[in-house]
């Protein structure tokens, strides 16, 4: 880690290599691992087939910048801006040890009507999170899917599923940006990530009329455009860039001196905006979702929308 100080300007830049022996003390929240154990009678006495249990090795590597500057300050107006961003890339390296065997774990099964499949695969030598399905290439005039083969053999198979994306951000940064002219005060905070992916869930299910006279479910309006006419299979076509700006935390205030009153010396009014605005190419509902974790970058079809809050308040200085 290095920092500098060069005049109104703070600097910290820090980068990283981390590699993670037990999966469960990452900090990125991996959860335990399902691993088939190669002696079924050690298999919690025979009860089950499968244990729970601490394996499998992984590498974090990346960079963290901070900026802090006080960019203009003069008599009446002042401007402070504090600027972070990172930069992380990962790679599971192994998912054995000297007991239990395996080399790539499929997760997350997509919930009926229908049957989808699983969206990510857990594989050695890739990122966690990683998307694992079949490449769409569109929609053919009856319909039906058009699924690139990727194995080369006639009809569909498991064998055409693919590494198709990815639910954790490459890159994210904020900026904090004070503004101050007199008495008035003035602040944002702006936020984004990118170069992520995410599996838009509500799509599968909502986005369709295929399966509306089974389940009676509401749909999204657009599924009435949408000339699929085969159950949805977990695939390229339901995964968008996750890229976005959010313009966050907008406040104003106001600040009045009593130099002559002995009970308060000053009072503050302010109007305060939460989750004002969000720039991004995202059909959903947000592209802000977790991203941390194995199963990363999903927009769930349950998720509720973000909320925009406004807030007016007073402050009083004794």
């Amino acid at each position: 880690m290095s920092m500098f100080n060069t005049g109104d300007i703070l600097e910290t830049i820090e980068m990283f290599t981390q590699d993670n022996l037990d999966v469960r003390t990452v900090t990125m929240g991996i959860s335990l691992l399902d691993c088939i154990d190669p002696d079924p009678k050690k298999a919690c006495e025979n009860i089950y087939n499968t244990i729970t249990t601490n394996v499998g090795t992984m590498r974090n590597r990346g960079i963290e910048l901070a900026l802090n500057a006080e960019v203009v300050k003069t008599k009446d107006f002042s401007y402070t801006a504090n600027f972070t961003f990172s930069y992380e890339n990962n790679k599971l390296t192994s998912l054995s040890n000297d007991v239990y065997k395996s080399s790539y774990e499929d997760q997350y099964d997509l919930p009926s009507p229908g049957n989808p499949g699983k969206a990510y695969r857990l594989q050695e030598g890739q990122p966690i999170a990683s998307f694992f399905g079949y490449v769409c290439d569109g929609i053919n005039p009856d319909g039906t899917w058009n699924l690139r083969d990727i194995d080369g053999k006639e009809g569909l198979s498991d064998a055409d599923r693919t590494f198709i994306g990815n639910g954790l951000p490459k890159f994210k940064a904020g900026l904090q940006n004070t503004f101050t002219y007199k008495n008035f005060d003035f602040s944002f905070f702006l936020r984004g990530m990118f170069d992520y992916d995410v599996l838009n869930e509500g799509a599968i299910y909502f986005g369709t009329t295929v399966n509306i006279d089974q389940s009676g479910t509401n749909v999204y309006k657009d599924a009435l455009k949408n000339k699929v006419t085969e159950q949805p299979l977990f695939s390229s076509y339901y995964l968008e860039k996750g890229n976005f700006l959010k313009i966050d935390n907008v406040t104003l205030g106001y600040t009045f001196n009593f130099k002559n009153n002995k009970y308060v010396r000053n009072l503050r009014i302010y109007g305060n905006v939460t989750n004002l605005a969000t720039i991004t190419g995202y059909s959903g509902l947000t592209p802000d979702v977790n991203v941390t974790g194995l199963q990363a970058g999903i927009e769930k079809r349950g998720s509720y929308p973000t909320t925009r809050t406004f807030t007016f308040g007073v402050n009083f200085g004794f």
